[in-house]
């Protein structure tokens, strides 16, 4: 069966590249931040990849279209 490849979200980071790491830094100025470090799952990219077989991904567009209609 064919398949293609396809990019999604990245659900561990929300597609932001970056996990925070729960350590927490004061800056000199008494700012305080967390520290993050690159999504593991993504590898830092924010995306997944995915290989779909085409009748699957034919169900996936159908779906996006019919959303699309009822807005």
């Amino acid at each position: 069966m064919d398949k293609i490849l396809i990019l999604t979200k990245c659900q561990a980071c929300s597609g932001q590249a970056y996990v925070p790491t729960g350590e927490e830094i004061i800056s000199m100025s008494g700012h305080k931040y967390i520290r993050h470090k690159r999504c593991p799952d993504c590898n830092g990219s924010g995306l997944k990849t995915h290989w779909v077989p085409l009748d699957e991904l034919a169900r996936m567009l159908t779906a996006i279209a019919a959303e699309g209609q009822e807005v």
